[in-house]
């Protein structure tokens, strides 16, 4: 027998033979489950690839950005709280062991608690109401979407200037 200009012999046909319909028989059927779960996979996969519209989430994004704001915003209070907090204390203490004590009280738990126990988060996890513009409002005005229009431009105008 000849293939592709050389001769073999009948003996390693054989067990190519044998040996390829060995390997075809130790393949799984696809079951349907496991075509179900390829084709799942392949369009997770596939999601991605698509161009995202924003109009269409216009909306949705608009709410992500204004709970990440409010999100930001009630950290940075809570932050500044505590700063008062401890500076009032450390003010308060007179020598250096003192306040070395009022440092070792300062505790992560009691942060945390005060971020979990703040207005902003209670609201948002005991309705999801929008609540009126005023006190949608944060404290920065800087954060606010309508910064620039509110003429707060003309502060920000000559703000690397030296008086």
């Amino acid at each position: 027998m000849v293939l592709s200009g050389k001769k073999f012999d009948t003996d390693v046909l054989i067990e190519l033979i044998f040996f390829l319909s060995f390997t075809m028989e130790e393949e799984e059927p696809v079951t349907s489950r496991k075509r179900k779960a390829k084709r799942r996979t392949e369009n997770w996969e596939l999601s991605y690839r698509t161009k995202p519209d924003a109009a269409a989430d216009r909306e949705k994004n608009r709410r992500y950005r204004f709970l990440a704001t409010k999100g930001v915003v009630t950290l940075f209070n809570a932050i500044r709280e505590r700063q008062r907090r401890t500076s009032k204390k450390l003010e308060e203490a007179k020598t250096i062991r003192s306040m070395e004590k009022v440092i070792n009280e300062l505790k992560k738990d009691e942060f945390l608690e005060s971020l979990q126990n703040c207005d902003f988060v209670n609201a948002v996890k005991a309705s999801g109401k929008q609540k009126d513009k005023a006190e949608m409002a944060s404290k920065w005005e800087v954060l606010r979407d309508d910064f620039l229009v509110n003429g707060n431009f003309n502060n920000l105008k000559d703000w690397d200037k030296k008086k």
